[in-house]
């Protein structure tokens, strides 16, 4: 519940002047929307990243940097 929690107060923290790092990538917390074990949870992770990338997180650290990549051009380009 925390991590949710830190993740939709995102705008409080860059409301801080800061960068935001966050590690999400195949975390425990993802088991509220996914059943797969840590190392099949790179989907949720991608969805999640380009959200945050999104909403202004500077660096993210996660497992598989390719497929995250991928995720957040995908979303760059149609909210061009």
């Amino acid at each position: 519940d925390q991590s949710v929690e830190i993740l939709s107060r995102l705008s409080e923290f860059k409301s801080l002047g800061i960068r935001i790092l966050v590690g999400h990538s195949r975390k425990s917390f993802l088991k509220l929307i996914s059943k797969e074990e840590p190392t099949q949870r790179d989907l949720e992770t991608f969805i999640i990243s380009s959200s945050l990338v999104s909403r202004g997180v500077d660096y993210l650290r996660v497992h598989d940097v390719k497929g995250n990549e991928r995720a957040i051009r995908a979303r760059l380009l149609i909210e061009a």
